[in-house]
């Protein structure tokens, strides 16, 4: 079965010659993998390459691959990332020791003599590597400084890998089937042989000294005493075959990959017990790394790099293993190797920055691959600080990476969860629509979509999904989507709404709502329009959100990165110095958290600052959050962007002493001016028609900085009594944001957060706003209030239209608004249909032609008094 080395076909597998592509072997696997998944439709994002045996599901990821100059197979059983973001491995077939520039965009190759066959690498902490030849049988060090190669003869049959001891000699597990005691200090290599194991895999050094390593042959598991002399060796179950790499799992038992059945081993010493989890049928499992609560391996019948989760993934096979009579006893045979140097020459080569792919993955239960590679797929790494799963496979440097999106109409919600946090269990409601625009034929259909979680702080191998689907003019309600539909809890990221058919996703809309439960009942929350990718901070802008002028709020915030983006974090005091910055360069589909948001950057809060993206390269979308210390209410930091600073917007639902928040409201507004001059900036206040005078305010605004004006309708202004609308006019652009609190005698408060807008967010001819959340629900339980402004110079109609969530009509009435009238109607639901909803969709759709009408929906708690300050979404009329 297995091949010489001298064969005419030089091949390289992770034991020996050993491939199945030459040996037909036939996996020896008794049961196939059974797909917890149905099969699903093609993605219209475009599929990668997936074997039949894959049950497909809509678990995207991204991937990048290096094409390496006269590259061959890169089949080293080892990829290294060096501190400095280089990456170092090696060819077998290639005969290659290669390095990859931290930019990717250098490759520095050293070729040595054909036949050597680099097959494992070692960094040490001073720049040099040792490797081993798998060719000549060979023990090297190489110092890239000088190229200088020096080596030692390895006098049995292959090394496969160099485990460093802590006195600075090395273990060596040798095909032939002895352990090698290599110490490069004195030249001597001892042999510890024994004729019960055939052949020794990699092997695992435990902290007491004792060897874990297999009989890749043999089909045993083999414990090697710390003076190398004895070995206990326990049988495999005979469903298992080759055994190949072992590492020490993240859950403390030993995982070992079974190339040659397709299966990760879990060993557990303390008590035998070895648990076999089967990959999908076919699979030839090789490296293995711990990735968070993950085992993560590389493959190579597919080119799949895939991720094991045993808590989610079902065991073929759970048994005890028994030690075998035969105890391995090694007589050790020293012999003395002279080192031989040479000097290697090195060539340098100027690639490109690699084309980012969509590389959709398959999923079963606890198990996730993405088909990444190329034939095969050897050597790992995880970068994490660049956010990218590295892996070498043939003829390329590989990184599989979080997804991206597909389309710029895809639907994105920064911020959500299903966890439970420092203070409170999070929960993420989500409402979507599906406007269901008639085809040609005019026929309306049904819309698939998909959900996807972008979870926080991982590259790869968890993202949560479901894929639903909307009637014709339909809405859908989850009340914990990631949690419960998702099957994603303790989860927290990015929320991704997607259509699944082409040209459909114009018809999909959204509105998600992150909240905590009180014990009676009573939500806590804030709301969220989605956003869309266009919506992003760009390459040249700046977006920022305010942090609360009350330092006792804890303020959470980051970016969920849209495509591949670099630039710089930072915190900023009002006055516009730079408190502390981090810069960073991620790929698309990562989602960074900074909580608490100042300690994160090691500095103390600082009132009214402001959290600012820089972005370089890419598009980003910030987000932030801060919550009330008493009653854990959040309020949502809406982020603004220094390009759309305007001269006239409007905050289009303020109050001092009520409005739903009641007696207790109060507002705050913050004003920042990315201007180069000095700004002027007017509020004025509007709650009735507007026909004479106006209760105003003027304030200065120096460039680059940020003002903070508390409770300004009773302190700038002199209201009491009143809610309505904020114009703001300033004669420089500035951003405005405006927080509507209420608090009680115990200092909690509650609110809501809402940024200034200008016109372009109005409903105006033609168009129709559409907010899919109002709900009249009872006195004690939700209830909302609609606020219309008419911001036009003529008196304007608009008609108010309910639709139920099965898309059958409620009822239906007009309202016309005098020239810049402010109206509240409580209760639309109750007030046109006569009746309550849980949820259901209330359209704003202007009769006017000169219409400009901002609408803003109020929904409240009515338990916590808690309120979510919701704008429409702008669709067609």
């Amino acid at each position: 079965m297995l091949k010489p080395k001298s064969a005419s076909i030089r091949v390289s597998g992770p034991q020996d010659s050993y491939n199945p592509r030459v040996a037909n072997l036939s996996p020896t696997r008794r049961r196939p993998l059974a797909p917890r998944l149905t099969l699903v439709a093609f993605l219209l994002l475009g599929l990668a390459w997936a074997h039949p045996a894959h049950a497909q599901f809509f678990l995207p990821g991204s991937s990048s691959l290096t094409s390496i100059p006269s590259g061959t197979d890169y089949d080293a059983a080892d990829l290294h990332l060096a501190a400095d973001g280089s990456i170092w491995t090696t060819s077998q077939l290639g005969d290659v020791i290669l390095k990859l520039s931290p930019d990717g965009k250098t490759v520095t190759r050293w070729k040595m003599v054909v036949g050597t066959g680099p097959s494992s690498l070692l960094p040490n902490p001073d720049g040099t590597f040792w490797v081993t030849e798998s060719g000549v049988f060979n023990i090297a060090r190489f110092d890239p400084a000088t190229g200088t190669l020096t080596e030692w003869v390895d006098y049995a049959r292959r090394p496969t890998t160099l485990i460093l001891r802590p006195d600075g000699k090395f273990w060596l597990p040798e095909t032939g089937g002895s352990l090698c005691l290599f110490d490069p200090a004195a030249g001597t290599l001892t042999y510890y042989q024994s004729t019960a194991i055939s052949s020794m895999a990699y092997g695992f050094l435990d902290d007491d000294g004792t060897i874990w390593t297999c009989d890749f042959i043999g089909n045993y598991l083999l414990k090697i005493t710390a003076d190398g002399t004895k070995a206990e060796r326990y049988v495999l179950p005979d469903v298992v075959t080759y055994p190949s790499k072992i590492i020490r799992g993240f859950d403390g038992a030993l995982w070992i990959s079974a190339y040659g059945s397709g299966q990760l081993l879990r060993f557990e010493p303390a008590t035998l017990e070895m648990k076999v989890f089967d990959l999908t049928l076919g699979s030839l499992p090789y490296d293995l790394h711990n990735y968070k609560d993950r085992i993560l391996f590389s493959e190579q019948a597919y080119a799949n790099v895939g991720f094991l989760d045993p808590s989610g993934a079902t065991p073929s096979l759970t048994t005890t293993l028994t030690k075998d009579t035969v105890e391995p006893e090694f007589v050790p045979v020293v012999r003395t190797s002279i080192p031989v140097t040479t000097v290697l020459t090195s060539t340098d080569d100027t690639i490109e920055a690699p084309p980012v792919a969509i590389n959709t993955g398959n999923k079963s239960a606890g198990l996730t691959e993405y088909p990444a590679g190329v034939g095969s797929n050897w050597g790992l790494a995880i970068d994490e600080a660049r956010g990218r799963i590295l892996f070498a496979t043939k003829a390329y440097i590989g990184a599989l990476m979080p997804g991206i999106p597909g389309t710029d109409e895809d639907l994105y919600f920064p911020s959500a969860a299903s966890v439970r946090g420092a203070s409170a269990i999070w929960r993420t409601q989500v409402v979507a629509w599906n406007r269901a625009t008639a085809d040609s034929a005019g026929v309306k259909s049904p819309l698939p979509i998909y959900e996807q979680l972008l979870p926080n702080g991982w590259i790869s191998g968890y993202a949560p999904t479901a894929n639903p689907t909307i009637g014709v003019d339909q809405l859908i309600f989850q009340d914990d989507a990631i949690g419960i539909d998702m099957e994603g809890p303790d989860s927290f990221g990015g929320l991704r709404l997607v259509t699944a058919s082409t040209g459909s996703a114009a018809d999909l809309a959204g509105w998600a709502r992150v909240y905590t439960t009180r014990p009676d009942g009573g939500t806590y929350g804030f709301a969220m329009n989605p956003i869309k990718p266009p919506r992003s901070v760009t390459a040249g802008d700046t977006g920022y959100f305010f942090t609360p002028p009350d330092v006792a709020q804890r303020t959470s915030g980051g970016f969920l990165v849209v495509n591949a983006a670099t630039g710089t974090a930072s915190l900023v005091a009002p006055d516009g110095t730079t408190l502390a910055s981090k810069t960073f360069s991620w790929p698309g589909g990562t989602h960074v958290q900074y909580s608490p948001l100042f300690g994160s950057f090691g500095v103390a809060p600082v009132a009214s600052a402001r959290f600012v993206v820089k972005v370089d390269v890419g598009r980003v979308m910030p987000y932030g959050s801060s919550i009330d210390p008493i009653t854990f209410d959040p309020i949502n930091l809406e982020y603004l962007r220094a390009s759309d600073a305007v001269t006239l917007q409007w905050l289009p639902a303020v109050a001092r002493g009520a409005g739903p928040l009641g007696s207790a409201a109060r507002t705050d507004v913050q004003l920042f001016n990315p201007s180069a001059s000095t700004a002027s900036v007017t509020l004025a206040f509007r709650s009735g028609t507007a026909l004479g005078g106006l209760p105003t305010t003027t304030v200065t605004v120096p460039s680059g900085v940020a003002v903070t004006l508390i409770d300004v309708l009773h302190a700038s202004m002199g209201l009491d009594g009143v809610a309505g609308i904020l114009d703001v006019l300033s004669d420089q652009p500035v951003s405005a944001f405006a927080r509507v609190r209420a608090t009680d005698a115990s200092g909690g408060g509650w609110g809501y957060g809402l940024a200034g807008h200008s016109s372009a967010d109005s409903v105006v001819a033609g168009s129709r706003g559409v907010f899919l959340a109002d709900t009249d629900s009872g006195w004690d339980v939700i209830g909302s209030d609609l606020v219309l402004a008419n911001i036009a110079d003529t008196p304007v109609t608009v008609a108010l239209n309910l639709t139920t969530y099965d898309g059958k009509s409620a009822g239906t009435t007009s309202v016309t608004l005098a020239r810049k009238e402010v109206r509240t109607i409580s209760g639309p639901w109750y007030t046109i249909s006569g009746s309550g909803a849980s949820f259901g969709r209330l359209d704003v759709v202007p009769s006017d032609a000169s219409a400009a009408v901002f609408a803003t929906l109020l929904r409240q708690d009515r338990k916590t008094g808690d309120t979510d300050a919701i704008l429409p979404v702008l669709v067609p009329k």
